[in-house]
């Protein structure tokens, strides 16, 4: 049996700040939970904090998700197909990803840029909406680089078929 290949760390980025993120929102509402029970009033920044962090999270879990294979798929067209047909179809997929977070690109953009022009501010940090609304397309740009990414070893190689 043969020992794996260790990743590089720059394809493990995105994981690592999830979990980091994952640990953060975890103690937060573990906090507000406890400040709410025991002291009777209310942490309110967590829920900024927290949703802010869930989108990040959900943006870079979806760069990762690419970059490891673990998107949805469908796992009929694997069985029903030749490889050729196979390889088509994994192409069109890719090329739907990328088409679908380059609209979110645009438009997450634009979102943001509306969002600065306006001043709006979150209700209880007063942090710029903008700061939360990047997340949509930086992970964008993140997905689309793991989509070519995982495009470019997928396509060009032999064994996968």
């Amino acid at each position: 049996m043969e020992k794996p290949q260790p990743r590089p760390i720059v394809d493990q980025l995105e994981e690592h700040v999830i979990t980091i993120s994952l640990i953060v929102m975890t103690v937060l509402v573990f906090l507000n939970v406890i400040s709410r029970y025991v002291f009777h009033w209310s942490l309110a920044f967590t829920f900024e904090l927290v949703t802010m962090l869930f989108l990040w999270s959900t943006m870079l879990g979806s760069a990762a998700a690419f970059l490891l294979g673990e998107h949805m798929s469908m796992g009929l067209a694997d069985t029903l197909f030749p490889s050729v047909a196979k390889r088509a179809l994994r192409l069109l997929s890719y090329l739907g990803a990328v088409a679908v977070f380059s609209l979110l690109l645009v438009y997450g953009w634009q979102m943001v840029q509306f969002q600065l022009k306006v001043g709006q501010i979150t209700p209880n940090l007063g942090w710029p909406e903008a700061m939360v609304s990047m997340a949509i397309p930086v992970g964008s740009v993140l997905v689309i680089i793991r989509v070519l990414q995982t495009a470019y070893r997928d396509l060009l190689s032999r064994s996968r078929v």
